[in-house]
Formats: structure tokens, sequence, C-alpha cells
């Protein structure tokens, strides 16, 4: 692990393990659940694909909240990007790894049939996390309840499993990522004034009822 750096600049146990509480988890890969190298984990796939749960432009409300939530990020130093908050914003579902294009096929095929029932997600927390480059930290709104969003992730990891496919667990906290910044930003002291007031991480409320792999919508129940 890099030698530990100033409250000035990120810190990397706060951001490393920050989305991973359950285990202290190698800086190896951090961002994600997928191996960095599928032939390594030793799997016949290659094939990583996501689900996810579109937020922008559906929902507004959490944009324009995402907006000003950017403007301060940036505010306070350099940034390598940012997500849009009219296009991009989203929350990944599930992680799917190294598959092979078989799996995927009926993967798709066993999330089609899935029963699921919608739930609403608030966003009222902040959080980072270290990539698995070691240089990029990523700054995220994230929900402080997980329950459903962890539910939802065990069926679709059942779905995976009756294929007769492998399963790689939901690990990751599920989060909203605003930006995306260098060793050289404050991180520290952006997160911590995050949370230190509360009119800054209500990012708001949405309901879950689809989430999406490429273009292709699944849906829940009616």
């Amino acid at each position: 692990m890099p030698p530990p750096r100033s409250s000035s600049a990120i810190s990397c146990r706060a951001c490393s393990f920050i989305l991973k509480p359950a285990a202290m988890i190698s800086l190896a890969k951090i961002d994600g659940d997928c191996p960095d190298s599928c032939s390594a984990a030793g799997f016949s796939g290659s094939k990583n694909f996501n689900a996810l749960i579109q937020i922008a432009p559906w929902h507004p409300s959490v944009s324009a909240q995402a907006r000003a939530a950017e403007k301060l990020i940036k505010a306070r130093g350099s940034t390598q990007s940012t997500d849009s908050p009219l296009f991009m914003l989203h929350t990944t579902a599930y992680y799917f790894c190294c598959y092979t294009s078989d799996e995927e096929k009926a993967i798709k095929a066993a999330l089609r049939s899935l029963s699921w029932s919608p739930f609403q997600v608030s966003y009222d927390s902040f959080a980072c996390n270290l990539d698995h480059n070691n240089e990029t930290t990523y700054l995220h709104a994230l929900p402080s309840d997980q329950t459903a969003l962890f539910s939802l992730a065990r069926q679709i990891e059942a779905a995976v499993a009756a294929t007769g496919a492998h399963v790689t667990p939901r690990e990751t906290l599920f989060h909203m990522t605003l930006a995306r910044v260098g060793n050289d930003y404050p991180t520290d002291d952006v997160v911590g004034e995050f949370l230190a007031d509360p009119s800054l991480t209500d990012f708001g409320e949405i309901t879950v009822d689809r989430f999406r792999i490429g273009v292709e919508q699944f849906h829940a129940d009616k």
C-alpha cells in the first residue's frame, strides 16, 4: 500500500476500502467486482458487462443536486472528469464478470423472466474509492440504506447460478459516481465537507423499476 499522505490530499486508507467495508480487499482491484484479468483469475470467458440503473435524465431533481455537488467538487480542486448530470448518472446494479458469449445469452434470457418488485432508493450519503491503478479516486453519492439494492443483486446472482454459469458475488456498495480526481486532490477534506452538511448529501429518491444491459431493458413486475 502507498505511504499515507497528508490530510490535504487523498487518504488511501480512507478511500480504498470505503466501498468494501466487510473486508480489507487488496488494492489490485477496488472499482467494481470483476478481476483485472479473466484468464489470470481462471475463467475461460472474457466478456464483462453491467446491469445499470439509469438515473439521468429520468430523475431531474437528482440531476440538479448532482450538478450542484459537481460544481462544489470542481471548486475545491482540479478534477480528471465528471459524469454529466443530464445524461450519465447511473448506479451499477450488478457487474457480470468473465463470461463466454453463450453464457451471456443464457444470463440475459434468465433475467428476462426474473420476478422482482420495484423499490425506492434514497441517495443520502457521500463516499470515495481508490481505483485499481492507485492514481484515480472516484467521488460518489450513495444510499445509506443498501438493503433493497443488495436484495436485487442476490436475485440476479440466483438467476445466473440457475443457468449453470459462475457467480461473482456483489461486494461493492451501490453508488452514483460524480467525479474522478487525482492524488493531489484534497479528497479527505471534500468528503468531510459533504458528510458534515446533510443538505449537500440529500441527492433525492428514485424508484428502481428497471435496469438495462446495453440497450435492453429488464423491468420489475407491474
